[in-house]
This record gives structure tokens, sequence and C-alpha cells, in this order.
């Protein structure tokens, strides 16, 4: 059976399974390990941005990452909901 899509903003679904965790985007930046895996999985092509402007969430997955409009609050009740 299919995992059920979460959907992250801007009509980006993921499989609810992959996500490792959502964080408040201006904090993750606070954290020199978080930038270090954003710059490398940017650098990669992994990182997908939903939107443009004032970006809150980075939902973090297995193998990529994504930057959302969406607060992680959103993101969370979204995901309680499958």
């Amino acid at each position: 059976m299919r995992a059920p899509g979460l959907d992250i903003g801007g009509g980006v679904m993921i499989p609810a399974e992959s996500v490792v965790c959502v964080l408040p985007w201006q904090q993750a930046l606070k954290s020199r390990s978080n930038r270090d895996l954003v710059s490398s999985l940017r650098a990669r092509g992994r990182m997908t941005v939903i939107g443009e402007g004032n970006h809150r969430s980075l939902v973090i997955c297995d193998n990529e990452i994504y930057l959302s409009f969406l607060t992680p609050a959103t993101i969370s009740l979204r995901a309680r909901r499958l």
C-alpha cells in the first residue's frame, strides 16, 4: 500500500514517511550543521524551494530538503490528519 502524501505547500506532495523533521527556517539557519546540510544538498540539486519570498519551514527528508512558505505548525497539522 502506498504511503499517504503530505502537502507541504504549493501543491508539493511528499511521502509522509520520508519526513525526518520540520524546522522553522530562521531557527534552522542558526545551527552550523543545518547551514552545512542546506549548502551541501543545494549544491547537489537536492533542495526544492516552494514559492517565493517569506519562507517559514525547512522540511528535511531522507535524501532531500524543501523550503516551504507554510509554518512548521501547519505542516504538522496536515501530517496529523493523514
